[in-house]
């Protein structure tokens, strides 16, 4: 669960699920959530201004401007005059970031609210019914889960239609492994698990 015994402020027995035989365990743990930020600004393509992007460009005297420069010349030439032209029509929005999965969609999000309000009225309650209509409501969502995946995955993997970018951004999340450091021992042969001791 951690690497720092430290966090776990405390782990609570609230008996059996049901006539289930596994024991639910409910456990606070002190930590920061991680945040999936991104402060990246990009073009925002839907809302440029194509017509003026065009003009812009055939308004440049290739031929002139580049029949004197050598390659790299050119092509920085190229660059410069491209990304001035994209600046100047194109606006810039910030990159959108959420810690969401990408197959997550507004019903299903709604769906998980629901199980997760239903979980709190049958642990409160702890009657038959509540806990009946949470167990319709967990069903539900691990089968909508299921069909969210599969459809997803299904349309990034459609090599007509598919998203290339989307594709490896999803597989790297996928294989993406970010082992923590930790716990260590300090010279008096102490384990230790706080970043300070540990640097």
């Amino acid at each position: 669960m951690t690497n720092n015994p430290n966090s776990v402020i405390s782990v609570e027995d609230h008996g059996r699920l049901g006539k289930s035989d596994h024991i639910m365990i409910i456990a606070e743990i002190n930590c920061k959530p991680s945040r999936n930020t991104s402060e990246q600004y990009v073009p925002n393509w839907s809302k440029a201004n194509t017509d003026l992007l065009k003009q812009q460009i055939s308004d440049i005297d290739w031929k002139s401007e580049l029949q004197n420069l050598d390659t790299n010349g050119a092509w920085n030439f190229f660059t410069t005059k491209l990304d001035e032209a994209v600046k100047c029509n194109v606006p810039f929005i910030k990159r959108r970031s959420s810690n969401q999965p990408m197959w997550m969609n507004r019903k299903l999000l709604r769906q998980v609210r629901k199980r997760k309000k239903l979980y709190k009225k049958y642990r409160d309650s702890r009657d038959h019914a509540s806990h009946q209509s949470y167990e319709k409501a967990n069903k539900e969502v691990q089968k909508d889960i299921k069909k969210a995946k599969k459809a997803f995955e299904k349309k990034l993997s459609n090599k007509d239609t598919g998203n290339k970018r989307l594709f490896n951004s999803y597989l790297k999340s996928k294989l993406s492994n970010k082992p923590t450091i930790g716990p260590l021992k300090n010279s008096t042969g102490d384990t230790v698990s706080e970043d300070s001791e540990m640097a």
